[in-house]
């Protein structure tokens, strides 16, 4: 472990076991501490660092490493911690750390700088205990009499005395190792176990190299072993040519029997087994060229059997027909040279399977490869591909069912999405047609989602949310239209034009159908129309009516009773010529006769002043 410090630029410590080093102090109010756990040939992750308060016995902080080895500590100050460091299969490492202070010295200067803290630990020798294991390595605390004015470190057990003792204790383990492998190289060879003896003298060697007392033992062994092995091999070579030599009495070709059990017999001289299955064998021989005439029909069966198998490409089947023929007659020509023949087949027949075993295997793992990536048809022809090699082949047959029915499951799945696509597109089309755009608008969204980017669907939304757009303005504009129709109503119903506010009432409902204000708008002004209507009718009759009656005065000299008859008839028509020329007419007549009236008055005066 070493921790480095670094106080106003100035290197304080560098120490083996523990080094102290300096970065920017934040102002935190804790003694800050920024760590890094070193593992001897090896990854720190999962190694753990625990604090605990010495003072109150608790445990104030447990990090469990990353393969970075990093933490971080913040250690109030006045109080006494130990940093424990542990790891499977590792010694465990303690270190005490005090943030005591003379308050002396922190009334003046309370900021400290934060240390560099790298702690190494090192793998365990099994079933060894050494000295340092449960002691405390080092101790961190303020030196008032160091180079510094700051924190040191007192080393109690440094890394060099740790790793002297750990491979002091290695080379004592490997000593140990060596005399057990002895022992029992040693016991091993006492047994003739050569193998056994010779696998531990090599194990004990490759703890000392250069032992010169094993290397001479090791050569003796691997001679010793040869021989064992020599003889070994002359037992299996000797098995072997019984096997062979029994396999050809029942091919019955017993030149070739005869030859095997003659050799086993070399190995083994006088072996009775090899003697006695000699003899049957050249019995057997004797027998069988006492029955030549019987042999040539079977060696011209076998060359027929032969030339059969060779037709129906049962190349194995022609060449055991062909080497049966050849032990009939030994180095017939035509039978060498059909076996040649049928040998040689069967070997383009090998290769063949071997490229078509390769291929059957290919189409399968590039079929298995394209299920998973949901390539249902592509995979499918690989594995009828495959089949086509190896007909009926039952892994073959069911990854293709299996794909078959994945396809078809899909097959189903994406008929029922095409149906509820083009069912989507079928409604939003018919919404449009019914100016439906927001439903239509939802329509072609849903067939966007069954298959997005579709050209055909993100052409029918685009049209759907302009005419929605278009039909949004229109209705802006038939509203303010309606609004409008409706004050212009109104205001030509204040004025008493009555069929001017119907006609417009009439235009605001074409905007708005059956809408009740402008429905009951219109039924207020045609009342009133009507009403206005009857009250004219009865002052055209009243009119009329005096007309006649001033007319009727005239004719009776009732010049006053006339005048006041037109003059009522020009209050129901301000103006009528009519009934102004009546009136006219009527004083004019009024002021002759009253004319007259006075020349008669004063006529009768005179006549009656004469008189």
């Amino acid at each position: 472990m070493i921790f480095n410090s670094i106080r106003r630029g100035k290197l304080v410590l560098i120490l083996l076991l523990i080094t102290l080093a300096s970065v920017a102090q934040k102002s935190t109010g804790n003694f800050q501490i920024s760590g890094r756990i070193r593992v001897d040939n090896g990854d720190p992750a999962g190694a753990v660092v625990t604090i605990k308060n010495l003072s109150e016995k608790t445990t104030e902080n447990t990090i469990t490493l990353n393969n970075t080895g990093k933490f971080e500590l913040e250690l109030k100050y006045y109080t006494e911690f130990r940093m424990t460091v542990v790891k499977d299969g590792h010694y465990t490492k303690d270190i005490d750390i005090s943030t005591l202070i003379p308050s002396q010295v922190w009334a003046k200067d309370s900021i400290f700088p934060p240390y560099l803290m790298v702690v190494t630990i090192y793998k365990k020798v099994p079933d060894v205990t050494l000295s340092f294991e449960g002691k405390i390595i080092g101790k961190i605390c303020y030196s008032p009499n160091g180079k510094l004015d700051n924190f040191d470190a007192d080393i109690f057990i440094s890394d060099k005395d740790i790793r002297r003792e750990i491979d002091q204790a290695l080379n004592d383990k490997n000593d140990e190792v060596f005399n057990k492998k002895m022992a029992e190289a040693v016991e091993f060879e006492k047994k003739n176990q050569i193998r056994e003896a010779l696998k531990a003298y090599e194990e004990a060697l490759a703890l000392r190299k250069n032992d010169q007392f094993i290397k001479p033992k090791i050569k003796e062994l691997t001679s010793d072993l040869k021989n064992l092995d020599k003889d070994a091999q002359l037992e299996a070579q000797f098995r072997k040519l019984l096997a062979a030599g029994d396999e050809n009495v029942t091919n019955i070709k017993y030149p070739e029997a005869i030859d095997n059990f003659k050799a086993a017999l070399s190995i083994r001289p006088g072996d009775p087994v090899a003697s006695a299955k000699l003899t049957n064998a050249e019995q057997l021989l004797a027998k069988q060229n006492a029955d030549k005439e019987k042999l040539d029909a079977e060696f011209n069966r076998l060359l027929a059997a032969g030339d059969q198998n060779v037709s129906v490409q049962k190349y194995q089947d022609a060449i055991e027909n062909f080497k049966g023929a050849l032990n009939v007659r030994p180095g017939d020509k035509v039978a060498a040279s059909k076996l040649a023949n049928a040998e040689q087949l069967l070997a383009r027949v090998n290769a063949d399977k071997a490229k078509l075993e390769a291929e059957f295997n290919r189409l399968l793992a590039l079929g298995d490869e394209q299920v998973t990536g949901k390539k249902y048809p592509e995979a499918i022809e690989n594995f009828k591909g495959a089949l086509s090699i190896k007909n009926g082949d039952k892994i073959a047959t069911e990854k293709l069912a299996g794909a078959e029915k994945l396809l078809a499951a899909l097959n189903a799945g994406r008929a029922a999405q095409e149906a509820e696509y083009r069912r989507l597109l079928a409604a939003g089309d018919a919404n449009v047609t019914g100016k439906k755009y927001p439903d239509a608008i939802g329509n072609f969204k849903g067939a966007l989602v069954i298959k997005p980017g579709d050209r055909i669907a993100t052409d029918k939304l685009a049209n759907a949310e302009q005419l929605l757009a278009n039909a949004n303005a229109d209705q802006a504009r038939l509203e303010a239209e309606f609004a409008r129709l409706l004050a212009a109503g109104d205001e030509n119903v204040t004025g008493m034009q009555y069929p001017e506010a119907i006609q417009n009432y009439k235009g605001a409902l074409t905007i708005k159908p059956a809408d009740k204000i402008a429905t009951d708008k219109l039924a207020k002004a045609e009342q009133m129309l009507a009403a206005l209507n009857a009250d004219k009718a009865r002052q055209e009759a009243e009119f009329n009516r005096l007309l006649a009656a001033g007319d009727q005065n005239v004719s009776v000299q009732k010049y006053p009773e006339a005048i006041e008859n037109f003059k009522s008839a020009l209050v129901i028509k301000v103006g009528d010529k009519i009934a102004t020329a009546k009136l006219a007419n009527a004083e004019q007549l009024l002021a002759m006769l009253n004319a007259n009236k006075a020349k008669q008055e004063a006529e009768f005066a005179r006549l009656l002043a004469v008189g």
